[in-house]
């Protein structure tokens, strides 16, 4: 053997020799190991489960795709809304119709009350069409509107008086019980020291105390029903006997009157006062 044969004869043992091809069975056994072949996994390399703020946020799978609506279901579901907004809106218009309805009621009633509470206060008397009041009384109850509706004159005189003159007295008691009264003569009225009206003749009026103080009835309503032709309203009042701030208690109702009254030209006029008998 000459040296260039051992040469490469030594070559050829230095160099790795290459293994065969696997076949496609060999592959396929490999790949479809047992799973006891696989190396167990260590606790380290589990994954920690995500928490639930994460898990609750995440998207939920999206299902299939809803079928295209028809111009059928378009057009039933725009008349629907409509129907539904319809129904809101009348429901609304109601509700405003009914809260005016009362609150024009609660007016109404604090209208009537306002027109006989001074008749309430001064304990007026019966009275009707057949039996009239005097001039006295239509005087002193005009008297007592303005006190309770607080239209005395501001400028007081006197000993806490103010000055009201009979043509305005007459105005308000003509006005307040459709009546037409002339009184011939003027005089102080009043049953009590504390609580009179003097007549002064020189600048015929009346000094009204500017603030009396008296405990007499409040007005209390009770019913309120019209006649048949609904001219006459009739108001069934219960008089509440009024207590000084200091005495505790509960008002109780000590008579009970009817009042008849008619509207003209937007003014309540009281025609009769009777009291009510069980």
């Amino acid at each position: 053997m000459d040296e260039k044969e051992l040469s490469a004869f030594l070559d050829s043992l230095m160099q790795p020799k290459s293994e065969p091809a696997a076949s496609p069975k060999e592959a396929v056994s490999e790949s479809t190991a047992p799973p006891e072949s696989l190396p167990n996994p260590t606790p380290d390399s589990i994954p920690e489960p995500l928490p639930d703020f994460i898990s609750d946020s995440l998207p939920e799978p999206l299902g299939e795709l809803a079928a295209p609506v028809s111009k059928r279901e378009f057009v039933l579901g725009i008349l629907v809304l409509l129907l539904a907004v319809v129904g809101i809106i009348s429901l609304i218009m109601a509700g405003i119709r009914m809260g005016h309805r009362a609150k024009a009621k609660s007016s109404e009633d604090a209208a009537l009350l306002d027109c006989i509470r001074p008749l309430v206060i001064m304990d007026m008397p019966e009275f009707s069409p057949d039996a009239p009041l005097t001039d006295d009384q239509m005087l002193s109850a005009a008297i007592w509107t303005m006190i309770v509706e607080n239209t005395l004159p501001t400028e007081t005189e006197q000993l806490g008086m103010c000055r009201v003159s009979t043509t305005e007295l007459l105005r308000i008691a003509n006005e307040r019980f459709a009546a037409d009264c002339a009184p011939e003569t003027y005089r102080t009225m009043g049953s009590t020291d504390d609580l009179r009206f003097y007549y002064d003749a020189e600048t015929a009026s009346y000094f009204v105390p500017a603030d009396p103080k008296v405990f007499t009835y409040t007005p209390q309503l009770r019913q309120k029903s019209y006649h048949e032709d609904g001219s006459i309203l009739q108001l069934t009042v219960d008089y509440l006997e009024e207590y000084p701030s200091w005495k505790q208690g509960d008002p109780q109702v000590q008579k009970t009157m009817v009042f008849s009254l008619q509207n003209t030209s937007g003014n309540w006029e009281i025609l009769s006062l009777t009291q009510q008998t069980e």
